[in-house]
Order: structure tokens, then sequence, then C-alpha cells
């Protein structure tokens, strides 16, 4: 932590997450990637806080053979869905990958 986030942690009174008073069950939030100090909430409201768990990844140049045994790859994932954008049959502009939503009786 830097000495900046020393001091917002120390003056840091209400939660961020359910904006109560806080007491000693202050806690330092981190950025589980980067490491980063983001916020001084309770206990409890730190463990239900939810991030983003997605991480984009981009790649230059992906052409042709390249991400053909890539999708053949994510392809053998079950729990997974594949949505392209497609140049032609063989070429493919864009591909991202979501998992499947469950669907409960």
């Amino acid at each position: 932590m830097t000495s900046q986030d020393m001091e917002d942690f120390r003056n840091t009174t209400h939660c961020n997450l359910c904006k109560k008073v806080l007491g000693k069950d202050q806690v330092r939030d981190h950025d589980h990637i980067s490491g980063k100090y983001r916020q001084a909430p309770h206990f409890k409201c730190d463990l239900q806080f939810i991030a983003n768990k997605m991480i984009p990844c981009i790649f230059h140049n992906l052409k042709h053979y390249d991400d053909h045994l890539i999708l053949q790859g994510l392809g053998k994932l079950q729990d997974h869905e594949i949505s392209v954008i497609p140049n032609t049959m063989e070429k493919y502009i864009s591909f991202s990958l979501d998992e499947k939503k469950r669907k409960f009786l």
C-alpha cells in the first residue's frame, strides 16, 4: 500500500459497499489480479463482494491455422459457449468464450 492508500484507509468512516459506519471489522480490500488497494469495507461486505471475472485476451495477426487450433481446443470445453464472427467458413474476425447459463427446474 502506498502512503496515500494508508491515509485513505485510516480516514474512511463508512463502508463503500453497504454505506454503514465502519467499526473494528474494517479490512483492506485489494484487487486480486494487480494487488492494488481498492477500498476499506466491512469484513462481511468484502467476502460478499464479487469482482468481474472477465479477462480480455487480444490476439494480433491471428489468422488461418492458429485460430483453428485455438478454437479446436476451446470446443472441447463442455460448460462454455463459443460465439464467432466469421469472415468466411474458415476465417474468423472475432470469437468469444462465455459460460453456459444453467437452467434450474
